[in-house]
Parts: structure tokens; sequence; C-alpha cells
């Protein structure tokens, strides 16, 4: 007597691991979305720290030039007491 085996097709495993596999697909492009969402968040979080300091470079940059162009170093006058001008005094400089 002799046997041998037929190797029919199970459909319904079939059914279950396509089943699986599209839920494997889904829960990949949920996570690719979420990574996308926090990659761009952190992305827009660096332009505002990047605008933000770049307004405050350039304020303070304007501020210097400005300042510079004020008589910082320029000389000026001492009066003695009889309210005369004496000298010219620079800053740092002694009065005598």
């Amino acid at each position: 007597m002799a046997t041998f085996g037929i190797r029919l097709p199970n459909r319904g495993r079939q059914k279950a691991e396509l089943a699986e596999a599209q839920e494997n697909q889904e829960r990949a492009r949920q996570e690719l979305d979420a990574e996308s969402q926090r990659v761009l968040s952190e992305v827009q979080q660096q332009y505002v720290r990047a605008k933000t300091s770049e307004e405050r470079l350039k304020i303070y940059s304007d501020g210097l030039v400005r300042n510079r162009k004020l008589p910082f170093n320029r000389p000026y006058l001492l009066t003695n007491r009889t309210n005369k001008t004496s000298r010219a005094c620079f800053p740092g400089s002694s009065m005598f």
C-alpha cells in the first residue's frame, strides 16, 4: 500500500498572514508619520531659535554701531574753581 501526501492550500492561513502584513505595514507608516512630525517640530524650534538669535545679534550690532558714533573717547574739558576752562582731560588721565 502506497501513501502520498497532497498539500492543499490553506486560504484561511494566507488571509491571516496577509492581514498581519497589512497591519505591520500600517503600523510602520504610522511610526514614520510620527517620526516625521517629531523631526519637523524640532527643525521648526531650531529655526525659531536661529531667527531669535539673528534678531538679537542685529539689535546688539546696531547698538554698537550707533554707540561707536558717540564721543566715547573724545576729550572733555574740566573747569577749575574759578569756572574757567583749565585744560582738556582724557578719561583715565590725571587732572594736574
